[in-house]
């Protein structure tokens, strides 16, 4: 639409009329109520899923520009009224919804050319849907019609200050942000990019969307779930130690798989989902060792063991070789040169030991060495 140097700054929503794709002759009583807090919402809701999505903020509802969009519903127009609002206007032989309606207009979105922006008719209805000058909006609608069909119903939202100015759309409507879910959040705001939640419910107020959220009542930011079974280790009950975790959970490296209770007694590998004994140890022989571990009670648990060989020199060749992992977890490592397992004696890692060779080797020890237990 050209428009005149005089006519530069009025709104251009004077545009397409929105046609119903299916012409149905329904006898409908004439009806022209005031929206229900329904209607209101699901207006709000819907404009503003796509004005986020569009990187612009949320309208609010104004009853006084409702009561304008409602007045002019009313006389069942058949053009836009030139009240000095911004306008949309659809018409169907059908009861669309509210959310429908707003759908049908943001639908011209594809045909939108940001890189020449600009006032087009086939693309007025969802410019106005989110400029981002608007901040108020009002709607109304009135059934029983007889433009542009018999029976038809007409929905009227009017937007306050209003858009589509001609000179003003490089600013005001801006492209759309990555949203995986279609949600009208965008993917760097959204708690559950992969499921729709446009309420953001987040139970645990630890930044996971409850609908991702494998642990909704506990704090778990990581999403930790040793086993696979999508129940977060922090309220699985399938893993006693899981009562350790939610004071140790995101303080420990993403590499460093080896976490310490909170009594500071035992500590977790959260890959083999053993726990190892971090207590005063006892030196002992292989058959004393067995004994001691049978006997230990550490963290309310009776369950101990000593490890097998195969367990142990896993265990140490894995801790020289975390990333970051820090031996101060491991206070007893200083006094002992090997640890005891069922088959053999395991030098402890590098750092810990006063021996060469290298960690995680067996050895021939004579005397004794550090029982360490586990579970």
């Amino acid at each position: 639409m050209k428009r005149s140097n005089l006519e530069e700054l009025k709104p251009t929503s004077l545009y397409l009329f929105t046609t119903s794709v299916t012409i149905l002759f329904l006898i409908n009583s004439f009806t022209a109520l005031a929206a229900t807090p329904a209607q209101i919402t699901t207006w709000l809701e819907k404009h503003n899923n796509y004005r986020i999505l569009h990187g612009v903020s949320p309208v609010t509802w104004s009853d006084t520009v409702a009561a304008s969009a409602q007045a002019y519903a009313n006389t069942c127009p058949d053009s836009h009224s030139g009240s000095g609002y911004g306008e949309n206007l659809a018409w169907a032989t059908y009861d669309m919804g509210e959310s429908a309606v707003v759908q049908m207009w943001y639908d011209e979105e594809p045909l939108y050319d940001y890189d020449n922006p600009g006032f087009s008719s086939a693309t007025g209805h969802f410019t106005q849907v989110v400029w981002k000058g608007t901040t108020q909006i009002g709607c109304g609608s009135k059934s029983g019609c007889s433009y542009p069909w018999p029976n038809s119903t007409v929905w009227v939202c009017q937007y306050n200050p209003p858009g589509n100015y001609i000179g003003q759309f490089a600013e005001n409507v801006l492209p759309s942000v990555s949203d995986s879910d279609s949600d009208g959040i965008p993917d760097d705001e959204d708690n559950c990019i992969s499921i729709t939640n446009w309420d953001q419910a987040d139970n645990d107020d630890d930044g996971v969307g409850d609908l991702c959220d494998n642990c909704v009542s506990t704090s778990n930011q990581n999403q930790v779930d040793t086993d696979g079974d999508g129940i977060g280790d922090a309220c699985d009950e399938n893993f006693p130690w899981a009562m350790f975790l939610p004071a140790i959970i995101g303080k420990s490296n993403e590499q460093n798989s080896f976490q310490r209770s909170s009594n500071g007694n035992i500590v977790t590998d959260t890959k083999t989902h053993l726990m190892w004994q971090d207590s005063p140890l006892s030196f002992q022989d292989e058959s004393g060792g067995i004994e001691y571990c049978n006997q230990k009670s550490l963290g309310e648990y009776d369950d101990w063991r000593l490890p097998t060989l195969n367990e142990l020199q896993d265990f140490f060749y894995r801790v020289a070789e975390t990333p970051g992992f820090d031996l101060n977890y491991w206070g007893t490592f200083s006094g002992c040169t090997a640890s005891v397992a069922i088959g053999g004696y395991v030098k402890t890692p590098v750092g810990a030991e006063t021996y060469g060779g290298h960690t995680g080797d067996t050895i021939n020890f004579s005397g004794g060495a550090a029982a360490r237990c586990v579970r």
